[in-house]
């Protein structure tokens, strides 16, 4: 995994059971627990993570790729910034 995680350039190190799922965040625990098995991989579907700045998109994007490459998939973080780069 540690070669995985490298190469992805996650922004954060972070991990799924450090998500805040305080109400006022309206995060859908259940959709994230879902993310967790990568379902949407192995789908070939995309995730789009939306909110204000400041809200948390970039830790849950990172966890989500980190809890993809526990589970062997290769993976590459970006933000709309680079892509429009």
């Amino acid at each position: 995994m540690g070669r995985l995680t490298k190469s992805a350039k996650f922004r954060y190190k972070a991990v799924m059971e450090n998500i805040n799922y305080e109400t006022d965040r309206n995060i859908d625990k259940n959709q994230i627990k879902r993310f967790m098995a990568c379902d949407f991989v192995k789908n070939k579907e995309s995730i789009l993570i939306t909110g204000s700045t400041g809200v948390g998109k970039s830790y849950i994007a990172s966890a989500i790729g980190y809890q993809a490459c526990s589970l062997g998939y290769k993976v590459l973080y970006f933000n709309t910034h680079t892509i429009c780069d």
